[in-house]
Parts: structure tokens; C-alpha cells; sequence
């Protein structure tokens, strides 16, 4: 970053004094945001100071986070930033820089936001846009699939193995996933969904381990590699890699603004009006109460496609 800089020979130590005596839900959410913001840094090209703080900010909005989401990100990064401020190697220039992120305020809430999902044809348009002859094509198709056809988070398509895939009384399921909060759940997979499966795992190879693998510009799964920062990966796909595939399809797609939350909200629309039950809708997105999952499909706000148009005198 411009002035204070993060690297990753002293980010564990930042991390470490930020969720000091922080209650353990706490440490390990401030732990993520900061890891996060990271991944996004190294990639958009920002540094860790105001400007990059507010185009992060910017950024998540975009992708339909909710103001309390962003403002607990940037609690985590005004921490970083001061525990940043207090080092025996801060320099004027880089005390500064950490006052600016200090001095950001929280997303204040208005009302509840629509939030952005697909029409059928918008889905139908986003999914012939990869390549499918090629297999970089067929992992875009395929990561699509799994956030539209299974409601998965992104961390979660990452995480997910052949193991999971299981057919239980003639369906197919992803079962004993971990997600959000460490809550497990098993969701139903579509016929489509499965096809991609299947077509990837043929044209791979791969029968365990991670499906989903990265894939070299020569469009030939990379393997395990060397990262610049020296560690060695397992050849699957981050989070922040299935984001950037989904940016660049929405992009081709002409649809810039689409981000992998919108997938997952796409699903949640599309299940509740071709009528499935809102409970099983609530299992198969990893929700704790209803609630939130009417909160998530809208239901508690204006409902655009029923208007209710009082009148009077007729």
C-alpha cells in the first residue's frame, strides 16, 4: 500500500493483536475480513490505506452485501489499522494513512434493499456464455452452475470435493457441507447441475479430492504449484479465483454489475415462485432462522411483481 504497508511476513502478527482478547466468533470473523480485504488488495491493486479502504467499500456494496456485513469488515480493517498506528516501525507518512482508515465511517442502514437477482432469460444468457469445447470453459460453466443450480457461497464451491457428490434414493446430493458458522447442511443437486459434474469430471479425469481446479492458459489443469509468496496449493480454486471467473462471465455476458451473491439470490427467487416449500429454501441456503431467509428473498419488503393498487369509486 501506499503508506502502511501489509505483508504477509507480519500480517499473522497484525492479525494475532487485532483479535486479542476478542470473544472467539469475533477473533475468527475479524480474522476473515482482514484475510479477505487482503486477497482483494493484491488483486485490485489498492494499497492498504483511506482511498483503498473506500474503494473496498465500494466494492462490496456492488456484490449486495448488507451495511451491517461491510461495517463489520471495516471494524476488522479500523483495528488493523491501529494496531498499525501503535507500532514501534510506524512512520509519520504510514500513522497518517492509518488515521484516514480509522476515520471512515460506518455504512449507515436505510430500510432493507432489494437486492439483485436474474430473470430466467438473464440465467439462461450468463450460462451459454462460456466456452463449454474448452475446459476452462467447462470450469466457468460449471462454477455457475454450482452457485445457481445448488445456492452455494463461493468459499464453499472452493471447498467442495467428489467425496460430497452422493446418490441417495435416486437423487443427487452434496452431502455434509460446511458452511457459514460452521453449520452443515446437505443440498439437493439439479439434473443440470449434475451434467456439468459429470462433464467436467470427464473431460479432468478427476474422480476426489477438490472438483473444482484451476486451470493454466494453456487450458490444462495447473496441478500443485509454487505461489510467488512460497507456499504450495493443492491446484484448486479460491474463493476470490471463482469471483473473478464470475466478473469475467458477467462481463462477457454484458452484465458488469452481476457479482456471486446475486447467483445465490437468483436461486432463492427462482425456488420460492416455482413454489418449494420457504423451509427447505431456508436448509438448502444455510440459514439459522426463516427470517433471515425472508429477509433474503425479499418477502418482508415491497414486492415489485405484485403491486397492490388500491382505488376508489369504481
Amino acid at each position: 500500500m501506499q503508506n502502511v504497508i501489509i505483508v504477509q511476513d507480519n500480517l499473522e502478527r497484525l492479525i494475532a493483536l487485532v483479535t486479542n482478547g476478542k470473544a472467539e466468533k469475533t477473533a475468527a470473523s475479524y480474522r476473515s475480513s482482514i484475510t479477505e480485504f487482503v486477497s482483494w488488495m493484491q488483486v485490485s491493486g489498492y494499497g492498504f490505506n483511506r482511498e483503498g479502504v473506500l474503494a473496498y467499500v465500494q466494492h462490496l456494496r456492488a456484490q449486495d452485501y448488507a451495511s451491517g456485513s461491510i461495517n463489520v469488515r471495516l471494524s476488522a480493517l479500523r483495528q488493523l489499522a491501529n494496531e498499525i498506528q501503535y507500532s514501534p516501525a510506524a512512520t509519520r507518512e504510514g500513522i497518517a494513512a492509518a488515521e484516514g482508515i480509522i476515520a471512515i465511517n460506518g455504512i449507515a442502514r436505510r430500510g432493507r434493499r432489494l437486492g439483485h437477482w436474474l430473470t430466467s432469460e438473464e440465467a439462461t444468457r450468463l450460462l451459454q456464455t462460456p466456452n463449454r469445447k474448452t475446459l476452462k470453459g467447462k470450469q466457468e460453466f460449471l462454477i455457475l452452475a454450482l452457485l445457481l443450480g445448488c445456492a452455494l457461497r463461493r468459499d464453499e464451491a472452493s471447498r467442495l470435493t467428489f467425496e460430497q457428490i452422493q446418490q441417495r434414493n435416486e437423487n443427487w446430493l452434496i452431502v455434509d457441507l460446511v458452511g457459514k458458522g460452521n453449520k452443515t447442511r446437505s443440498i439437493h443437486i439439479p439434473p443440470w447441475t449434475m451434467l456439468a459434474i459429470n462433464d467436467w469430471r470427464n473431460a479432468t479425469g478427476l474422480k476426489s479430492g477438490k472438483i473444482l481446479r484451476a486451470v493454466s492458459k494453456s487450458d490444462q489443469l495447473t496441478g500443485s504449484v509454487i505461489t510467488r509468496g512460497g507456499t504450495k496449493t493443492d491446484g484448486g480454486v479460491s474463493s476470490q479465483a471463482i469471483y473473478n471467473v464470475i466478473k469475467q462471465v458477467a462481463a462477457a455476458a454484458d452484465m458488469p454489475e452481476l457479482g456471486p451473491h446475486s447467483l445465490r439470490r437468483t436461486w432463492a427467487k427462482r425456488a420460492y415462485r416455482q413454489g418449494y416449500p420457504i423451509d427447505q429454501i431456508r436448509i438448502t441456503l444455510g440459514h439459522e432462522s426463516i427470517r433471515t431467509t425472508e429477509v433474503f428473498l425479499g418477502l418482508t419488503d415491497l414486492d415489485i411483481d405484485n403491486p397492490v393498487h388500491v382505488t376508489f369509486g369504481e
